[in-house]
């Protein structure tokens, strides 16, 4: 059986690796709207409701790298809309995309650590599932 390392796994955002991240997240999740009557015999039912989906990542802060901490803080403040991609790049590889824009940004500067930014993304519609 294949295992994937996680290392290899990176969030994109128009068609750019977003630079120096140290892990990352896809989270989909799917309401389930109470369906149940009286013919249920007394066990709870459901229908699938409306999806969302969210990506995240975490990383080192490194001014000078394109598409990294500093172009996510100019992506927030701008509101903007972006191609979001989940993927290893690896041929054969299930892969996400969809659009969506940035929900959350934040800069932390521990004493004698390194300054690492976390970012999260909400995705707007539908997300895809497709193999590279």
């Amino acid at each position: 059986m294949a295992k994937i390392n996680g290392t290899n796994l990176l969030v994109y955002y128009d068609g750019l690796p977003i630079g120096h991240t140290t892990d990352c997240e896809l989270t989909i999740d799917r309401d389930n709207p109470d369906a149940s009557t009286e013919g249920s015999a007394g066990w709870t039912e459901h229908i699938g409701g409306a999806g969302s989906w969210s990506m995240s990542c975490n990383g080192l802060v490194d001014w000078t790298t394109t598409s990294g901490a500093d172009e996510l803080a100019a992506k927030i403040i701008a509101r903007a809309s972006l191609t979001l991609k989940f993927s290893t790049e690896v041929s054969g590889d299930t892969y996400f995309t969809g659009t969506g824009s940035i929900s959350s940004y934040s800069i932390s500067a521990p004493k004698e650590a390194p300054v690492s930014y976390s970012v999260s993304f909400t995705g707007n519609g539908a997300l895809t599932q497709t193999t590279v």
